[in-house]
């Protein structure tokens, strides 16, 4: 069933950025309606929601494609009075890098209400080179909203950003998270795979150490272990390939193999 009298409205937070760094949009369904709208997004409500980014020659070099979800999870309805809207705010890193050149870009949302009707939007953006310690302190600012924050939902966004922020800021933050059990549950897994990207000697031992601590359920070792087969296949670093290889090797590690509660 067409849904109608519907407005969408795409906008970002920021229209520059730096490399690398999280980038919020807030998507808002208006109803325009004299009526009640009912409206089912998908799983966290971002179920009918993908991007494609552009560069200055029209070129598509980034596409993400609706995230769906396996295995039951609770899918809710809106029902938006008329003259009210719905917000959802997200991250575009979910489904896009930004770790692309300096440069402007063109971000194209598509939003699918159903089969048959959809929006699409176009944002534009720019990227700024890559700037390690402007990229620490927009990490110690999530840390602080983490930290003291009256608000649930600022946590949550700034808990969210720092999956994709890997400074030395923000990795320590995550571990601490983890090892003292302060991590949303959800995003336990998130934090674990950021720590991929560029593995620092502290981080592979935080990880084994988190592999063998028996308080650590099996679902979140799983996700320490395959992390761990990546870091060891990817890493250039000697002494990284060397500890990995031991512990890959006593444990006989593999992506196939799952650890069972």
């Amino acid at each position: 069933m067409k849904l109608h009298n519907l407005k969408c409205y795409v906008n970002l937070e920021k229209v520059k950025i730096i490399y690398s760094e999280p980038l919020f949009l807030t998507i808002k369904y208006h109803n325009v309606d004299t009526k009640i709208v009912k409206l089912n997004l998908g799983n966290e409500d971002i179920g009918n929601i993908s991007f494609k980014i552009f560069d200055n020659k029209g070129k598509i070099i980034q596409q993400g494609t609706p995230i769906v979800k396996f295995g039951f999870s609770p899918i809710k309805s809106h029902s938006i009075s008329p003259n009210n809207s719905f917000i959802k705010k997200i991250i575009l890193n979910r489904w896009c890098s930004t770790k692309l050149q300096n440069g402007r870009y063109k971000l194209e949302t598509t939003i699918r209400l159903n089969a048959t009707q959809q929006y699409k939007f176009t944002n534009d953006f720019t990227i700024k080179e890559k700037n390690k310690s402007l990229l620490e302190k927009i990490a110690n600012n999530y840390i602080q909203k983490i930290n003291n924050s009256q608000s649930e939902n600022d946590k949550l966004s700034a808990s969210k950003a720092l999956i994709y922020l890997n400074t030395a800021n923000s990795i320590k933050f995550k571990m601490s998270l983890i090892k003292n059990n302060r991590s949303l549950p959800n995003l336990k897994k998130d934090y674990i795979q950021s720590f991929k990207d560029n593995p620092s000697l502290e981080v592979v031992e935080f990880l084994i150490s988190a592999y063998l601590n028996t308080s650590i359920k099996n679902e979140q070792k799983n996700t320490i272990k395959d992390v761990i087969i990546d870091i060891n296949k990817n890493s250039k670093q000697d002494k990284i390939i060397k500890i990995t290889s031991r512990i890959i090797k006593k444990h006989n590690l593999s992506k196939e193999s799952t650890i069972i509660d």
